[in-house]
């Protein structure tokens, strides 16, 4: 199938750094989870993903396919970020983005900045609030946890007139995804001990204590739900934070069949390796969604496998297309190449089994910007209907 005129909306990405002047080593840092040096310096290069993210770079860049790192580095260094963004969205075609500020931190655009870039663009930003990072400020400046629950619900009253489209966890990367109910006390008790950490260094605080955390996430959560707003969680793969075994996308099923959350639309997202285990929670859970953002450093191959096994489980309507562009502009050109590519073979081959084209264009409309636009409130002028029955 030709998807290359059907727009995204990018469910997942992240702020640009300031300066993508970049050498070798911390180019390829992108593309890896990896935080080991001898890793970007003797083996990230050689990943058949980066490879072949090389090629497409280069193809981007209007050189030539087989442009060596260095030639393809030197022209997106001419570009400048300005430059870059704006190829990389206007090739991928996609038409809007939905923007999680809590990485990268250091260097990147603000909120506000990443917007004016984008809105040069014709392309409009919707804004995730990261929950950790307002767990901890709140933390850091209150005196009692009954303070911390005072302004967290403050916070988070009202958010679609504050300019926010949804919230985001990183539980996987602090206490882990089973998130239980915790009393008062316990979440009382750890919030103390937390405090005096902070007391003891000053500016160093990270909220990983399991009985506070889980008390202040289900809190989010009931808020979310009673505004129906979507609450992303970071599932699965990730750097060596995540411990894979609490990552998992299934020890969300409390979550998904808490009867007080039912209204927050659930987004899990990269989900690989577990595909299967998340498509099988969007199977038989209304508000469990998922996007596939972890698919351009495995790309090939195997992007088409994980793309077969996630339709293949859950409904077209649960699923949403991210990049997870992570502070280069370049992934939301590589991601959308990955996605229309995988997605385009996956719906050819179920065509030549029966499938009709109205339906293939049905789904990829679905995946690609359709379910994005729905969950966070983005009107496309202009939605081109299937072609026909």
């Amino acid at each position: 199938m030709r998807l290359s005129d059907i727009p995204l909306i990018d469910n997942h990405c992240h702020p640009m750094h300031r300066v993508q002047a970049l050498g070798p080593q911390a180019y390829r840092s992108y593309f890896s989870e990896s935080s080991d040096p001898s890793v970007m310096a003797e083996h990230a290069h050689r990943a058949a993903g980066y490879m072949s993210s090389l090629g497409l770079m280069a193809e981007l860049l209007g050189i030539p396919r087989d442009s060596s790192e260095e030639e393809v580095l030197a022209a997106r260094t001419e570009l400048g970020l300005a430059g870059i963004t704006r190829l990389a969205i206007e090739r991928s075609n996609t038409a809007a983005v939905v923007m999680d500020h809590g990485f990268p931190v250091d260097a990147a655009l603000s909120y506000d900045e990443t917007e004016d870039v984008l809105r040069e663009i014709g392309c409009p930003m919707r804004r995730i609030w990261r929950l950790e990072m307002i767990f901890e400020r709140l933390v850091t400046g209150s005196e009692s946890l009954r303070g911390v629950v005072a302004a967290l619900t403050d916070e988070l009253s009202g958010m679609r007139a504050k300019g926010v489209s949804g919230l985001k966890s990183v539980a996987a990367y602090r206490s882990g995804l089973a998130i239980q109910p915790t009393t008062e006390a316990e979440a009382s008790a750890a919030f103390e001990a937390d405090r005096r950490s902070i007391d003891a260094a000053p500016g160093s605080y990270r909220i990983e204590s399991k009985p506070l955390e889980d008390y202040l996430v289900r809190i989010a959560l009931k808020m979310a739900a009673e505004q129906e707003i979507p609450v992303q969680f970071h599932t699965a793969f990730g750097d060596t934070d995540a411990d894979m075994l609490s990552a998992n996308p299934l020890v969300l099923r409390p979550v998904l069949e808490d009867a007080a959350f039912r209204s927050a639309p659930i987004v899990m997202l990269h989900c690989f390796p577990f595909v299967a285990e998340v498509a099988y929670l969007a199977h038989v859970y209304a508000n469990a969604y998922f996007d596939l953002s972890y698919t351009v450093p495995v790309s090939g191959s195997y992007a088409l496998r994980v793309y077969e096994d996630a339709l293949s489980i859950a409904p077209a309507s649960k699923i949403l297309y991210g990049s997870d562009a992570p502070g280069i502009p370049d992934f939301f050109w590589l991601g959308g190449v990955v996605h229309r590519r995988s997605l385009g073979r996956v719906l050819d081959g179920w065509i030549a089994d029966g499938l009709t084209t109205f339906q293939a264009e049905e789904i990829a409309r679905s995946v690609s910007y359709r379910n994005a636009a729905g969950l966070y409130g983005i009107d496309l002028p202009g939605d081109v209907p299937a072609s026909g029955k």
